[in-house]
């Protein structure tokens, strides 16, 4: 039989771990975000910085389907030097938090393959919109316009 105040402390422990796992899943989610945000703009900055070239190329009979996997392509290529990067951070930072983790190891591969697959697919949503951009560009205004 437990006295009230032991089961009031382990209601204040319990509340107090929740709170913490959802405060860092804000914090997660909040990262991802500005992390896709980060990618759009700069994908939409590098297409127009070349929108000259890209309406050049489909001035000469480059498809808009090249096109469009062209900065597909590079929004991967971004994505996979993150993941690389973010995979080799995680296992040695896996040192510091294992003590915090609670039924999960520090370098659970399920847990890795499931946020690296999250991240290439919003990574690859945040890099339609100028991939389209750029192949929907008009060769004609491209180019008369500078």
């Amino acid at each position: 039989m437990q006295l009230l105040e032991e089961r009031v402390q382990d209601s204040q422990v319990l509340t107090s771990a929740r709170f913490t796992v959802a405060l860092v899943g804000v914090f997660a989610i909040l990262a991802s975000l500005l992390a896709v945000m980060g990618v759009y703009g700069v994908l939409a900055y590098l297409v127009q910085l070349r929108s000259r070239e890209i309406g050049i190329q489909l001035a000469l009979g480059a498809e808009k389907t090249r096109v469009l996997k062209t900065v597909l392509g590079r929004g991967l290529a971004m994505a996979g030097v993150g993941l690389v990067l973010g995979i080799l951070l995680s296992l040695a930072m896996g040192r510091v938090v294992g003590g915090m983790l609670f039924g999960v190891s520090p370098a659970n591969p399920g847990a890795l393959a499931v946020a690296g697959t999250l991240l290439t697919v919003a990574v690859l949503a945040a890099s339609y919109l100028p991939a389209r951009r750029a192949a929907g560009l008009d060769p004609v205004e491209v180019l008369k316009g500078e």
